[in-house]
């Protein structure tokens, strides 16, 4: 009886596919496990039917409703699904790769548990639909290209390599999911859940992520370039560990604690932002505006603050001792508060001193040369020795504080 039953829908496919549909609307397909390989089903309307387990492989599907349907544990690799309807649609637990759904209407899609390797989804509408775990085979990368996935849930996938360049994701749950070496540039991800995901080697350029949740993200090594972080929240656990964030908009962002070691601030805005306690060795933060940073106690060693503007920064107990020399060449410190801050062995040719505070601040070794809005009242408590090069680009004597040397700077000023 079952195979009389297959039979006849495969004619009535063939011969006449709305009365096929018609027929499969009322059917149970968990028993009878439709198999239409290849089949071409286009401009056809399905909707609420029940395909369970189907084996639709390369069918072209191009155009169809299927809104309502259950297409769980179906096969639908290889098939052409461009442009459907699928509007609350149940495709979990099946086999989706090399599907392409290419413009297609999928919002709140029933997708989690999906194998999507090569699947394509690009421009598609995804907005509401849920993809919990889905998953795709090493380097089977699936395209979502600008589609929109707006408050999608995509908590617990594993998508590495995988495009969402230029899509909607506002509001989208991707907590815990694997997404090293994805794509992200120019997307919107505004408000997205990004909390314990693990984004390394990661592409965010032009992205936005205002007030995207970071805690516990791993973005080691990932590009942020031009990115806008502007109340995006993160945590001790959140790694930036060398990730690019040239150009980004960090400003009033708290990254107290956090290891930015190696990390690229180059042009970054981080006014008001906390620095407080961070492992900021071998940063470069060259020509970053640093406005009102407040970097207490911070490590530095190596980093590069070259060109930067640290006027009104708070840099009490910085220090500078681990790693190579600290450069701060052509840097504005002017209303700064350097107070107690390790700073031997560092570089402040050309830099701007003007109303800072370097009460007990160490400059053993530092160079000095050219820097400007130094004054002997201002050095008085601060600890020279012998091998701190003072402004005139000549050595200070073992008790002296540049005494000398200040005036010719000051005097070139004029």
């Amino acid at each position: 009886m079952k195979r009389q039953l297959m039979v006849l829908i495969a004619v009535l496919l063939v011969l006449s596919p709305n009365r096929a549909f018609s027929a499969l609307s009322s059917m149970d397909f968990f028993k009878l496990s439709l198999v239409c390989r290849g089949c071409d089903l286009r401009d056809m309307t399905a909707t609420d039917c029940d395909f369970k387990y189907a084996d639709l492989t390369g069918a072209n599907m191009e155009g169809i409703d299927i809104s309502g349907s259950i297409l769980s544990k179906a096969t639908l690799k290889y098939a052409n699904m461009k442009k459907i309807s699928a509007n609350g649609t149940d495709f979990s637990y099946s086999d989706l790769s090399n599907l392409d759904l290419c413009s297609s209407n999928l919002v709140k899609a029933k997708l989690q548990h999906t194998d999507i390797s090569f699947a394509v989804f690009a421009h598609a509408n995804l907005t509401g639909a849920n993809l919990q775990e889905v998953y795709m085979r090493k380097n089977f990368s699936p395209d979502f290209d600008g589609a929109n996935l707006t408050e999608a849930d995509l908590r617990r996938s594993s998508l590495q390599g995988v495009d969402f360049s230029e899509a909607q994701m506002a509001r989208a749950d991707l907590s815990s999911s694997r997404l090293t070496v994805a794509n992200f540039s120019g997307a919107d991800m505004t408000d997205a859940n990004l909390q314990n995901a693990v984004l390394q080697y990661s592409n965010f350029m032009n992205a936005n992520m205002q007030g995207a949740d970071l805690r516990g993200a791993d973005l080691g090594n990932a590009a942020l370039d031009y990115v806008d972080l502007t109340l995006a929240l993160v945590d001790s656990k959140t790694n930036l560990y060398c990730a690019q964030l040239n150009h980004c908009n960090a400003s009033y962002m708290d990254l107290s604690n956090r290891n930015l070691g190696a990390a690229s601030f180059i042009q970054a805005y981080l006014s008001r932002a906390n620095l407080e306690n961070a492992s900021l060795i071998g940063a470069n933060f060259s020509k970053a505006y640093l406005f009102g940073a407040s970097m207490r106690r911070a490590k530095v060693g190596g980093a590069n603050f070259s060109d930067a503007d640290l006027s009104g920064s708070d840099l009490t107990g910085l220090n500078a001792g681990y790693g190579s020399r600290v450069r701060f060449n052509r840097a504005n410190l002017s209303g700064s508060i350097l107070r107690d801050a390790f700073l031997g062995q560092s570089d402040f040719i050309g830099a701007n001193f003007s109303g800072s505070d370097l009460s007990g601040a160490q400059l053993g070794g530092a160079n000095l040369t050219g820097a400007v809005g130094l004054s002997p009242i201002m050095l008085e408590t601060a600890k020279l020795d012998a091998t701190t090069i003072c402004p005139d680009g000549k050595a200070n004597n073992a008790t002296g504080k540049c005494e000398e040397h200040l005036r010719f700077v000051e005097n070139r000023t004029h």
